[in-house]
């Protein structure tokens, strides 16, 4: 495992992490990364399970690279990142067995979230707060996700419709953030 929050840590010294080849966790959020870094990791790091990249300065295209070269992802956290739909279709392509996914403050729409909810039936966490998705996107995943535990919402424009679904649906959630 290799964590990092808050640092002022750039693609310079996070490349020399390529070296650890075994690595199966990587979280370097809030920090001074680009794609530079996740260019340089997508070479050698072939085995991660988590990875945490919020709040960078981070995009599909490196993270496409990322998920075609780590197909067994559970967790992924790209909130408040430059992905966007681009980067949803490659994930849903390469890797089958996310689990949690942070799509916040990310330029996914709602076409991304449905590919999401239709590949990964047992997903337990999503978090979708200030994604522009419509109500019907909701209540997609409420019907798609019956595992969910944990839904963001925040900013989302959700109508009864939507909750209905969720409460119909997904029986063993736990967190709606709203």
């Amino acid at each position: 495992s290799f964590i990092v929050r808050n640092a002022k840590v750039t693609d310079r010294s996070c490349v020399k992490l390529s070296n650890l080849k075994n690595l199966r966790l990587i979280v370097l959020s809030n920090t001074g990364i680009t794609n530079e870094t996740i260019f340089s990791l997508s070479e050698t790091l072939t085995k991660l399970l988590t990875v945490g990249f919020e709040q960078t300065d981070i995009s599909s295209e490196s993270m496409i690279k990322l998920v075609k070269k780590n197909r067994f992802i559970q967790a992924l956290d790209v909130t408040k990142t430059k992905v966007d739909n681009d980067f949803i279709t490659s994930l849903t392509e390469n890797c089958d067995d996310i689990q949690m996914l942070g799509l916040s403050h990310t330029s996914v729409t709602d076409v991304g979230v449905i590919s999401v909810a239709h590949k990964y039936p047992k997903l337990t966490t999503l978090f979708l707060s200030n994604v522009e998705v419509s109500d019907a996107t909701v209540s997609t995943v409420a019907s798609c996700c019956p595992s969910l535990q944990t839904l963001s919402l925040g900013s989302v424009p959700v109508t009864d419709s939507a909750v209905r679904h969720l409460a119909q649906n997904c029986d063993k959630l736990r967190r709606v953030h709203g």
